[in-house]
């Protein structure tokens, strides 16, 4: 009987594939960044000059990010768009987390009965 791996928890390590899909909308990241636990303002500055897009931006932050701070988190996440009053957006994250965890519980539940 194998246990299917529940979605992310809010106390869970981003994963950087689910931070460009979630914070895809995300369209003022710089300030986004400074909120982030261990992002500074030169972190931002040095992402913003390697690279040109805002998709590679915002990719390089969340890299840098995850690389600066072992034991960040969604909360983090959902804090730091709070702070810059991204409500809607941290809304949907919260709900995708727990439409995610919903999923794989029933997914899990179907593929017991084999």
């Amino acid at each position: 009987d194998v246990e299917l791996n529940p979605g992310p928890m809010i106390d869970d390590q981003p994963d950087i594939s689910l931070l460009t899909q979630w914070l895809e909308p995300l369209v003022e990241w710089k300030p986004f960044g400074r909120c982030l636990p261990g992002i500074t303002y030169s972190d931002i500055l040095k992402i913003e000059a390697e690279n040109v897009k805002i998709d590679e931006q915002k990719s390089a932050l969340y890299s840098k990010w995850l690389s600066v701070n072992p034991k960040a988190t969604w909360r983090d996440v959902i804090n730091a768009l709070t702070s810059r009053n991204q409500n809607k957006l941290a809304q949907d994250i919260k709900v995708a987390m727990e439409r995610n965890v919903v999923s794989k519980e029933s997914s899990r539940r179907t593929s017991s009965f084999d």
